[in-house]
């Protein structure tokens, strides 16, 4: 049995969700204001259902947050800055990207 793929893509739902919430508005106001059904919002915030990329885009849209493509190669990238932004260590030196063997490791 294949264990399912961990990555920022399994994060989607999550904050789709947490953004609706944020707005105070309920599955079905989500729902009437992108055009599906409050089970197909449902479906995509419990992760039941793999989206189409247009319509996660509309979600994202409508629920005003950002969206950002990137290639594959680069989501471990990407996601540790939003991470390191999201939540920044008291010392930024100290981290996966800039620590001593990070990305952005200073080479003296």
């Amino acid at each position: 049995m294949e264990a399912k793929e961990t990555s920022s893509a399994s994060s989607i739902p999550n904050a789709l969700k947490r953004a609706r919430e944020k707005k105070g508005w309920s599955q079905s106001q989500l729902a009437e204001a992108v055009g599906l059904s409050q089970g197909h919002i449902s479906d995509n915030e419990r992760d039941k259902i793999s989206p189409r990329l247009d319509t996660v885009i509309e979600i994202a849209r409508t629920l005003e947050l950002e969206s950002l493509m990137v290639h594959r190669s680069l989501v471990p990238i990407v996601g540790a800055l939003i991470d390191q932004k999201e939540r920044p260590s008291e010392d930024p030196t100290n981290t996966p990207l800039y620590g001593k063997h990070g990305l952005f490791a200073n080479s003296s």
